[in-house]
């Protein structure tokens, strides 16, 4: 998982809107046994003037070896 922990960032386009953004998303493994915690926090803001369109925060679960 240690791939997958950091911070990535990109940008958009919603083309309906011609609304380019900007998005920011952070991956933190908070554990890893029993199973592994990551918490999740994204972010998207307007790509010109910076106000915040939208934002998430949660957690995976993962139970590695675990089936269906």
């Amino acid at each position: 998982m240690a791939w997958f922990a950091g911070k990535w960032a990109g940008q958009g386009l919603v083309v309906a809107k011609n609304l380019a953004y900007k998005e920011m998303s952070e991956f933190k493994v908070l554990r890893t046994e029993p199973a592994i915690i990551v918490n999740v926090q994204q972010f998207t803001k307007h790509a010109e003037n910076g106000n915040p369109l939208h934002a998430e925060n949660g957690f995976f679960k993962i139970f590695p070896g675990a089936e269906g």
